[in-house]
């Protein structure tokens, strides 16, 4: 969310929109900056899907089984060797 581009590492809105534009790997690097600036990085490194789960997307993250289907698709990531 563009509300976010602090939290990602962008020195400006502007920078964050363009880098949105820009390319996935783009999109990818503000995901991780979120992770970190948010602090959920750990939960991730843990495979606490839950915890990492709330962090990303807020308390309403069980009602979505967010955790769930994130444990579901490491499982079948790391059965397909990625």
């Amino acid at each position: 969310m563009g509300f976010n581009w602090r939290v990602c590492g962008f020195k400006s809105l502007q920078d964050f929109i363009k880098a949105m534009y820009r390319d996935e790997a783009s999109h990818l690097a503000a995901a991780l900056g979120y992770i970190k600036g948010t602090g959920i990085l750990p939960a991730l490194k843990r495979l606490d899907w839950a915890a990492f789960a709330k962090g990303y997307n807020g308390p309403g993250y069980a009602a979505n089984n967010y955790d769930v289907k994130l444990a579901r698709a490491y499982a079948e990531a790391k059965r397909k060797g990625w």
